[in-house]
């Protein structure tokens, strides 16, 4: 599928030219001649690229380089571009690939996967609801060897973090989901001693 021609002049114009790689020399060099993009105008090029993209071109963001037109609209989003000194971490990102992107895709485990746990674009949240319900799934999600701290378990199924089975397997994938189980499960004392359990064996 062709796509539409993207400003890249717009990526690098607040750079300096010591700062620019030898690429991105190049994709202003390239750029030279074309017509000055609004930040406004450019926001609506982002948009219409990322709608049109594969599952197979989400997959492959950092080769292609789209990670760069989405890292400009992330930091558009999160009002960055408009008030540098904002601080955005992972807790507080206004930004959710799943907003832009096919709406299929929020269905597509092996890209939710890539984008929510390795690049930290999407939300749980914004998943098809089946698959916050999906226990195998979420476990594997748990598990990933890039999921750090489970800030996504927050939007899992209620019902699964309410049931004691279900959080003791979701605790031998990820220790650290204990902060995000029900709160009477959190004073469970059975649900305590696992916790402790697989955190000493994860750690260790």
């Amino acid at each position: 599928m062709k796509k539409k021609k993207i400003s890249k002049l717009k990526l690098h114009e607040n750079k300096t030219v010591e700062q620019l790689s030898d690429t991105e020399i190049d994709d202003v060099i390239e750029s030279l001649n074309e017509e000055y993009v609004t930040d406004e105008e450019y926001l609506v090029q982002c948009i219409e690229l990322l709608r049109g993209l594969t599952k197979e071109e989400l997959l492959d963001l950092y080769t292609n380089r789209y990670i760069d037109n989405i890292h400009w609209l992330k930091s558009y989003i999160n009002e960055e571009k408009i008030n540098p000194d904002r601080t955005v971490t992972r807790e507080y990102d206004d930004f959710d690939i799943f907003d832009f992107i096919k709406p299929k895709f929020k269905k597509d485990k092996e890209l939710i996967i890539e984008l929510i746990i390795k690049m930290f674009l999407g939300k749980f949240e914004s998943v098809d609801n089946r698959l916050k319900k999906d226990k195998k799934f979420i476990g594997d999600l748990l598990s990933n060897e890039s999921c750090d701290f489970p800030y996504f378990f927050e939007f899992v199924d209620q019902s699964l973090k309410e049931d004691i089975e279900t959080a003791k397997y979701f605790l031998s994938k990820n220790h650290k989901c204990f902060f995000l189980l029900d709160d009477k499960l959190k004073e469970n004392k059975e649900i305590k001693e696992v916790h402790e359990k697989y955190k000493l064996e994860q750690i260790g």
